[in-house]
């Protein structure tokens, strides 16, 4: 039974990294990172009282942000601002003001970009892998804002662009309308052509190349020569629609990922029961060792395939998920 124990408690231990961990730091980012997490773990049982309490808290820290923020600082807040969201409509009613100021937070960022008087703009055509795209940057000192579009998609679906250019390096993290990232670009510009790496939000790698003038997709595979991934494929620009489903390879999908998180999920309710059973000297607590077992040696090796793969969401979860457990160990019995 020991052996039982010391086994099960470690399938917490295996998605302990994907955890975001709290930052002990008085700075506002910090904050932020830290009331989402308050937010994701107790959010649900709190009152208007306590809402009001975490919505005063945040807006302090808002008003507080520096100017410009770092590329990492802007991933931070907005997975934070994303997650403290997701809980707050959940309970429209009580959480009102916090979903008011996240609004608003998000349409002064808009108005404050529309306001900019720009130095630099650029009209970009090119690829990403074997998918044509359009893109458009616009450039005032290290800030950089703009959108693009695969061009099978069609403009209607843009993505949002912003980052910095510095020394010649331009880094630019993508968000969809409702602004969660999606993907990352890095890489070099300099006279009108962006060339580097595209991260998509399942940590794959592509390179891309977008020049003012337009290139071809045969054009960038060219212009790597050789340093493109095994798996590309050229395609004329008038080729098959986009498949985004190709640019997978074998990674799991997010239906995938998140059957695992119900089974996580399921397999740990029923772990805090057989250690309740345990607790009170049930010896039908023995009955389901074997079942147990097999099911964790499953979950394991799951865990090991898609680590890296989750999305913000899915990666939130799973930290409530592990919050949740947490809370309930802590209240068994310490026999």
């Amino acid at each position: 039974m020991k052996r039982f124990i010391y086994i099960i408690t470690l399938v917490s231990l295996v998605f302990s990294f994907y955890s975001c961990s709290s930052k002990k730091s008085d700075d506002p980012i910090s904050t932020i990172e830290a009331l989402s997490e308050k937010v994701s773990s107790s959010g649900d049982d709190w009152d208007e009282g306590k809402w009001e309490q975490a919505t005063d808290e945040l807006s302090d820290a808002l008003d507080n942000l520096p100017e410009p923020l770092e590329v990492n600082e802007k991933i931070t807040l907005e997975s934070a601002l994303s997650a403290i969201s997701i809980v707050a409509n959940m309970h429209e009613r009580k959480a009102a003001k916090m979903i008011e100021l996240i609004n608003t937070y998000n349409n002064d960022k808009v108005e404050v970009v529309e306001e900019v008087a720009l130095n630099e703009s650029y009209d970009l055509g090119g690829a990403v892998d074997k998918y044509p795209i359009t893109m458009h940057l616009d450039i005032e000192g290290t800030q950089v804002k703009g959108t693009y579009f695969y061009n099978k998609r069609g403009p209607n679906a843009k993505l949002n662009l912003s980052g910095t250019f510095e020394d010649g390096e331009m880094d630019l993290n993508e968000t969809d309308e409702k602004g969660t990232p999606t993907g990352h670009f890095k890489g070099a510009f300099e006279d009108g052509e962006y060339k580097g790496q595209f991260y998509d939000n399942k940590g794959k790698s592509m390179n891309f190349l977008v020049t003012e003038s337009g290139v071809s997709v045969d054009e960038v595979l060219a212009a790597f020569e050789g340093e493109l991934p095994d798996d590309f494929e050229s395609v004329p620009d008038d080729g098959e629609d986009i498949d985004f489903d190709d640019m997978d390879d074998d990674s799991p999908s997010d239906s995938n990922i998140d059957k695992f998180l119900d089974d996580y999920e399921k397999f740990m309710n029923d772990y805090i029961e057989c250690m309740k059973k345990m607790a009170n000297e049930d010896p039908t607590a023995l009955l389901n060792y074997g079942k147990m077992l097999a099911r964790y040696e499953k979950l394991a090796k799951e865990g090991d395939r898609i680590k890296g793969k989750m999305t913000t969401k899915q990666l939130q979860k799973l930290n409530n998920i592990s919050l949740k457990i947490s809370k309930a160990l802590e209240s068994l019995p310490n026999n």
